[in-house]
């Protein structure tokens, strides 16, 4: 099973076949694969403060190797419209393949990781600066690149960055140390044009986790800067685990804790491949690939210890049955109004079962069942398919995505990706 999380497993599976016309809900913003366009997007969009996106594609561009790119928000009555800002193999040593979002600063530069594909091109961590000039070019330069010490050999993944104090950006590759993963620091150079230093602040032995995920798969920081995340396989089941990560105290090392082990019962879900997210009482919210009543995938919360030292409780939001998604390898967002929304990557009621679009609403009167929506059903045709990837709500409470597959036809037999909304 774990040779499913392969990046050449996530290529392939855009050969699936599917054209049913999208229902009203959905609109697709960008169908990529037209000339040097990118192609395949398997990460999520973010949004800067003008409502412009941004992302990346795992294939496709001038090299076939990916692209960063953004969808320049229309006035009124106009279409989104595409903008390369960067095609991966540009300059030597650069990366390849991104499977990860991006993430933005103050200054607006854009950080993001890379793939390694096996062959010449290692994974990195890179930052694309604007131009000076309205029009110019974007500045690619790669902060890091991970290779040597476990981290960086042929076939590692880095998963999507989050800043921390002072700049510094985390992050996780699906291995590296004793080869089972690990999460990294990287603190920004002390002069300007200095180097960046890669610290390696934790690394997974399996008994406490192994391969946090290297698309969807990234941390969370919490008011007190505790990291907390999750991995595929490892735990006590290896079926994954949650894990907080508290920082060192006068100089020593970041201290793991497992929140939870998944898998613990029968109808438990299995394979995290998300971020958690935080609600304002500290409860934690994310998503299983499989498990559940149905081992379709599930959506978790795990509520903090009601005494020092106690165990987090795990309560299962919503168990998939497959005819409103499966396989799930996004985490979940929240709305002003507590509902959650994400995306499954299979599934549905279209005859192609190419993934789904939901929304989670709290019930009324706690302890009751949460109420699952299926906002919009994947047909893999003109409106998308096999979505990897998570959701952006912007503040007008229009949710935007990606899917791997659909649009346009000619660069594969069904479509190289779109950028879509979903309005609820």
């Amino acid at each position: 099973m774990k040779s499913a999380y392969a990046f050449l497993k996530f290529a392939a599976s855009v050969l699936v076949l599917g054209s049913i016309l999208a229902i009203a809900q959905e609109n697709v913003l960008h169908a990529f694969g037209s000339g040097g366009d990118g192609e395949t997007p398997f990460a999520a969009v973010i949004s800067d403060k003008s409502g412009n996106l941004y992302g990346t594609t795992s294939a496709g561009g001038a090299y076939g190797i990916g692209t960063v790119y953004e969808l320049v928000r229309p006035t009124s009555g106009q279409a989104w419209t595409e903008k390369v800002l960067y095609s991966f193999g540009t300059n030597s040593g650069d990366g390849g393949n991104p499977t990860a979002g991006l993430v933005l600063d103050s200054a607006g530069n854009l950080y993001g990781s890379t793939f390694a594909n096996g062959g010449t091109h290692l994974p990195t961590v890179f930052e694309l600066s604007p131009p000076a000039i309205a029009g110019g070019s974007w500045t690619e330069t790669v902060i890091y690149t991970f290779s040597g010490n476990g981290r960086g050999n042929s076939g590692v993944g880095t998963g999507g960055l989050i800043f921390g104090k002072g700049g510094r950006l985390y992050g996780v590759t699906v291995y590296g140390g004793a080869n089972n993963g690990g999460v990294f620091e990287l603190q920004p150079p002390t002069v300007p044009g200095g180097a960046w230093k890669e610290a390696p602040i934790f690394d997974f032995d399996v008994t406490d986790g192994q391969e946090p995920e290297y698309g969807g798969a990234s941390l969370t920081f919490d008011a007190a800067g505790n990291l907390y995340g999750t991995t595929v396989f490892g735990g006590s089941s290896d079926n994954g685990v949650a894990f907080e990560l508290s920082p060192p105290v006068a100089g020593g090392a970041w201290t793991e804790t497992i929140l939870y082990n998944f898998g613990a019962t029968p109808t438990d879900g299995i394979i995290p491949v998300c971020k958690l997210i935080f609600d304002s009482a500290g409860n934690l919210y994310g998503t299983t690939s499989y498990g559940g009543a149905n081992n379709q995938g599930t959506v978790f919360e795990l509520s903090p210890p009601s005494i020092a030292g106690g165990p987090w409780i795990e309560t299962i939001l919503h168990s998939f049955t497959g005819a409103d998604g499966s396989d799930i390898r996004a985490g979940v967002i929240f709305d002003k109004a507590g509902n959650l929304y994400g995306t499954a990557l299979l599934g549905g009621s279209s005859h192609a079962g190419d993934g789904t679009v939901y929304e989670l609403s709290p019930p009324a009167v706690a302890g009751e069942p949460w109420t699952e929506t299926t906002l919009h059903n994947f047909t893999g045709g003109m409106d998308g398919g096999w979505a990897f990837a998570g959701l952006l709500l912007a503040p007008n409470g229009i949710l935007y995505g990606t899917a791997s597959l659909g649009g346009v036809s000619g660069c594969l037999e069904n479509g190289c990706g779109v950028v879509y909304e979903v309005k609820p």
